[in-house]
């Protein structure tokens, strides 16, 4: 669905990124600080361009996507993102739906923001000032907003849709933390091409179909998460020793010490 094919970015340290990010399974990209995860997300949302390789968004480059086409099959949520004027939550999903104008009916514009809350646990927030909201509050009604911004009737499901996300659980508590992951697997097993950006590790060895490992601005490792996360190549790329455990058919608990 989205393929890079020899990416490089001099601002952000990437080196001959190449790497598929298939529609409908979750893949996680995790590294230390700095490695260039964001950077990454960015080149691949089409929000900035490598300077060479090509990145392709269902089979064409993806800079030749009229932006209102991209924005209806492609969303994008930032590690943070500042509100600069008052609004109501529901107000805020609803911006979301900015690339249908015109296109589909007010009430379906509601139902996919309505739908979205309700799936990011945000809905009893929506006549909320979003200003007034904590910010775990308010990353779940973004992720809300992102989610509406893709969101389609059943009987429409058949054109591919990408979530691409950075840090999105970086403020929540535990509960949500994991009701947010389950939430975006199971966009994931619906047809949704979900695409984050992790530190948590063991979040991405738990739900994430493909793990992709970047450090110092290069590949160190890609595939299933038993196969991305070995505890040499952990060791390697964090700078302290992990340790892998797995117990039968879990999924593997990263532990650093």
């Amino acid at each position: 669905m989205i393929t890079a094919r020899n990416i490089r970015r001099r601002i952000g340290g990437l080196e001959d990124i190449s790497l598929e990010v298939p529609a409908g399974a979750c893949t996680a990209i995790i590294g230390p600080n700095g490695a260039g995860k964001s950077t990454l997300l960015d080149l691949l949302a089409g929000r900035s361009r490598a300077d060479s390789g090509a990145v392709e968004f269902g089979g064409q480059p993806i800079a030749d996507w009229a932006p209102l086409d991209l924005a209806r099959r492609r969303a994008f949520l930032p590690q943070s993102l500042e509100v600069a004027f008052p609004i109501r939550v529901m107000d805020l999903v609803m911006l979301g739906r900015s690339p249908y104008h015109g296109r589909v009916s007010a009430q379906e514009d509601r139902a996919a923001a309505e739908t979205a809350l309700r799936l990011t646990d945000a809905w009893h927030l929506r006549d909320r000032a979003y200003q007034r909201i904590s910010g775990g509050e308010r990353q779940r009604v973004q992720l809300a907003r992102v989610i509406a911004q893709i969101w389609r009737p059943g009987s429409q499901d058949g054109e591919p849709r990408m979530l691409l996300l950075d840090e999105p659980t970086a403020s929540l508590d535990p509960g949500h933390r994991l009701a947010v992951m389950r939430l975006l697997r199971d966009l994931a097993i619906a047809g949704i091409g979900v695409v984050l950006a992790l530190h948590d590790l063991n979040d991405a060895a738990r739900f994430a179909d493909q793990v992709v490992l970047l450090h110092q601005g290069r590949i160190l490792s890609e595939g299933g998460p038993a196969d991305a996360m070995q505890a040499e190549v952990l060791t390697s790329a964090y700078g302290a020793e992990a340790e892998v455990i797995r117990a039968g058919d879990a999924a593997p608990v990263i532990v650093f010490r």
